[in-house]
């Protein structure tokens, strides 16, 4: 039985070592593990307030379209525009113009929203072909071709 004594405290005192060093390997994983945890959180309120920052910025550009979108700054532009153009344009020409600018057409039917401004602003009149659109000759000479007259 001392034999065996002997030989279970031995294995206990093994056994206790592979423990420590175990729980060593564990604990260095642990600071590990934290060390990249707070990189990973520098990361995310680096990206938290870059992201703060760009919604900022969206924002600010929608409310800047949102101003483009007055009506009397998109009968103004679809002056300019086709005080640049060489013919008439077809109105949906003119929308996709005012769409690259950053104007938006209020309405559910932009389209048809489109041809209202153009039929009942005196600056424009009808092209030759149907849909089209061109400025008056008057209006084109004039210095304030941008005021609805």
């Amino acid at each position: 039985m001392g034999k065996e004594l002997v030989g279970f405290i031995d294995q206990c005192g093994v056994e206790l070592e592979e423990l420590r060093k175990e729980t060593a390997r564990i604990q260095e994983e642990i600071l590990q593990k934290q060390r990249e945890y707070q990189v990973l959180q520098q990361k995310i309120q680096g990206l938290t307030m870059f992201l703060e920052s760009e919604e900022s910025a969206k924002n600010e550009v929608a409310a800047t379209i949102e101003r483009k979108s007055d009506a009397e700054q998109i009968k103004n532009a679809i002056c300019e525009i086709l005080k640049g153009s060489p013919c008439p344009l077809h109105y949906t020409e003119i929308l996709d113009f005012l769409t690259v600018r950053g104007y938006t057409i209020p309405g559910k039917d932009k389209k048809q929203n489109l041809l209202s401004y153009l039929s009942r602003d005196p600056r424009f009149q009808r092209g030759e072909n149907r849909g089209t659109y061109t400025i008056v000759e008057d209006y084109v000479n004039s210095e304030n071709f941008t005021q609805t007259a």
